[in-house]
């Protein structure tokens, strides 16, 4: 899993999308950055990148913020 810590001013910008119904992800299958919108709609994620298709848990959160 890719795991990137974000100080000062990327920290709040990730979390600004959070709470604006954004989470950043990486796919499952590919690796690839992956954007959506939260709640997920349908309960599927797809990669743009590689057209796997999967549950939210195949795309593991790419950065976890504490609020």
């Amino acid at each position: 899993m890719h795991r990137i810590y974000l100080t000062g001013t990327n920290e709040y910008v990730l979390q600004k999308m959070q709470k604006n119904g954004f989470n950043v992800t990486v796919c499952g299958r590919c690796g690839e950055i992956v954007l959506h919108e939260t709640p997920v709609k349908n309960d599927i994620l797809k990669c743009w990148w590689c057209g796997f298709e999967s549950d939210p848990c195949d795309f593991p959160d790419l950065v976890c913020v504490d609020d």
